[in-house]
């Protein structure tokens, strides 16, 4: 037990810890929750010389910077979905101009189509309508 005595802080008791730092044992539930005196203790429970109450100012950095990082990510996230979005407004607008170009072309055939039939058409009747009656069989046969 002579070891015990040295390291006398690990059985503090809540009226010697009040003293020690001089916080009432009723404002700190820490100091509230100590066992009676002959229990055994938790570690967990029992001061450790340099115990830290706050987080170190490093894990603080640390945790800013993973916010930091996380915020940078979901705003690459929010990038790429737009990105991906335009680019498929992209394709569909590319998509409606080649069909509008392909309409567009087959319109022109068919307008040629319909004014070589006009042609003939107008060349027929105008055959009709000349007197067949001065011309020769030759004449007549072409």
């Amino acid at each position: 037990m002579a070891g015990a005595a040295a390291w006398g802080w690990r059985r503090a008791t809540a009226a010697g810890l009040q003293r020690l730092s001089g916080v009432a044992a009723e404002s700190s539930p820490r100091l509230a929750r100590r066992r009676p005196m002959g229990v055994v203790t938790d570690l967990a429970e029992v001061p450790f010389p340099g115990e830290v109450a706050e987080l170190p100012e490093a894990c603080i950095s640390m945790g800013s910077i993973e916010e930091s990082a996380n915020a940078n990510r979901m705003k690459i996230l929010e990038l790429q979905q737009k990105l991906s979005s335009e680019k498929l407004e992209t394709t569909k607008l590319a998509h409606l101009t080649a069909q509008e170009t392909k309409e567009g072309k087959r319109l022109e055939v068919e307008g040629k189509k319909l004014e070589k039939e006009s042609k003939m058409m107008e060349a027929y009747n105008n055959l009709i309508s000349q007197d067949s009656s001065s011309m020769s069989a030759e004449e007549k046969a072409e």
